[in-house]
C-alpha cells in the first residue's frame, strides 16, 4: 500500500530553516504567523493519498465541515474538492472557501465512486478499473 501525505509548509517550517542563521526571521516569522497562516490552514486542508489493489483512496481532514458544505467533482481525470462554509468564532462569524484539485491515475470507475463523510474526514474511495492485460504486437 503507498501512502502519500502532503501538508502545505507555514512560515514555522521555514523559521526552523533559518532560525539560527538569521534571528531576525524569528521575529518576522511571529508576524506572519498571525497575519497569514490561519488563511493558509482554511485553504490547505491535510490530505492522504494511498492505494491498494483494488482502490484508489483519498482521505481530506475537514474538522467542523458539514456535508452541505461540500462539493466534490472528478473531470478529466481530476478529482476538486470545494468547500463553502461558516465558523462562528467567539466575537464573529468567518465565512470561508476551501478547495483542493488532485490528479488521479485514469484508470478510476467513475460509476463507483464513494465519498463519505464523518467526524470531520472525508473519505472517497475511487474504485480501479480492470486492467487489460499488455500484448506484444507483430509489426508486417
Amino acid at each position: 500500500m503507498k501512502l502519500i501525505r502532503y501538508e502545505y509548509p507555514t512560515i514555522n517550517d521555514i523559521d526552523r530553516l533559518f532560525g539560527h542563521t538569521l534571528p531576525t526571521l524569528n521575529r518576522l516569522g511571529t508576524v506572519w504567523d498571525r497575519l497569514f497562516d490561519n488563511y493558509y490552514h482554511s485553504t490547505a486542508p491535510v490530505t492522504d493519498l494511498y492505494e491498494d489493489d483494488a482502490n484508489y483512496y483519498v482521505r481530506v481532514e475537514l474538522p467542523g465541515v458539514k456535508r452541505e458544505a461540500v462539493e466534490l467533482s472528478l473531470e478529466n481525470s481530476v478529482l476538486t474538492l470545494g468547500v463553502k462554509a461558516q465558523r462562528t468564532d467567539e466575537s464573529q462569524a468567518l465565512h470561508y472557501t476551501v478547495s483542493r484539485s488532485i490528479s488521479v491515475p485514469e484508470n478510476v470507475r467513475q460509476d463507483t465512486i464513494l465519498a463519505k463523510l464523518e467526524e470531520g474526514v472525508l473519505m472517497v474511495t475511487l474504485p480501479k478499473a480492470a486492467t487489460t492485460p499488455s500484448r506484444v504486437i507483430e509489426v508486417k
